[in-house]
């Protein structure tokens, strides 16, 4: 019976990271999305000037990524494109002058998870 040496041994855990990684980014796909809907208040009326940050941390599987935009006159946005895998969450921020931030994670669209992007999303602030 032939025996594995040791350093073999050792480089077991690392060659099955390796694989386990590569196998996580051809199983997702990437995708090229916008983040669009409309922001309003209580009362249903439309917050012009709303900021809109869009943004994921990125590493070697999802490549970092940071977009802004505000609304228009009537309250709706679209940000520029972006590109990620469909497995990798990033986070949407609202805020406006006078009223509380919200932030909502989200994964691009296209895998299908429970909490992916949908097409246009609206988001109700309260004021401060």
């Amino acid at each position: 019976m032939r025996r594995i040496p040791n350093t073999v041994k050792a480089l077991f855990p690392i060659f099955v990271l390796i694989l386990a990684s590569l196998a996580c980014v051809q199983d997702c796909i990437g995708i090229t999305f916008n983040v669009e809907g409309s922001i309003i208040d209580i009362n249903n009326n439309p917050i012009p000037n709303a900021k809109i940050r869009t943004w994921n941390d990125g590493s070697f599987e999802k490549p970092a990524f940071e977009l802004q935009t505000i609304t228009d006159d009537n309250g709706n946005f679209k940000t520029a494109s972006a590109f990620s895998y469909a497995c990798t969450p990033f986070k949407v921020e609202v805020s406006a002058e006078g009223y509380q931030t919200k932030t909502f994670t989200y994964y691009p669209p296209g895998e299908g998870f429970s909490d992916e992007l949908p097409s246009s999303i609206t988001v109700q602030l309260r004021s401060n």
